[in-house]
């Protein structure tokens, strides 16, 4: 039988990677109510973000940093809001998904924490 494998310790699927996101602002708001696997879930979420621009964590954020999931923005607003067709909107969202799907044990050594979680985090540093 195998070992089971945390979903925040290995690499993620689409799906398990749209999962984390939608959580997203869950987390940046309960930050303080998270459970012991949630916060290495966050660790998991916020170390892939670190290795993304910051255009491409914006493309992410207008889309899955949402209190619920009826208040996600639809692909074809976003393509329009972007000037894009809604089939190429989605290739670049999905692009962006699937670069952050590979399992990373660190931020990037570009990643200036303080710096950028003010950009991820604004409401706690306001």
């Amino acid at each position: 039988m195998k070992d089971f494998t945390p979903a925040y310790e290995t690499d993620w699927t689409p799906y398990q990677a749209a999962f984390f996101l939608r959580r997203w602002q869950y987390y940046d708001t309960h930050l303080n109510d998270l459970s012991a696997t949630e916060i290495k879930q966050v660790k998991a979420l916020y170390y892939r973000l670190s290795y993304l621009t910051d255009q491409q964590r914006e493309l992410l954020a207008e889309k899955y940093y949402i209190d619920r999931p009826q208040d996600m923005i639809t692909d074809d607003k976003l393509a329009s809001r972007h000037g894009l067709s809604v089939s190429q909107y989605e290739r670049e969202r999905q692009a962006v998904v699937k670069q952050l799907c590979k399992q990373r044990n660190q931020p990037a050594k570009q990643f200036n924490q303080a710096k950028e979680l003010k950009k991820l985090l604004p409401e706690m540093f306001a």
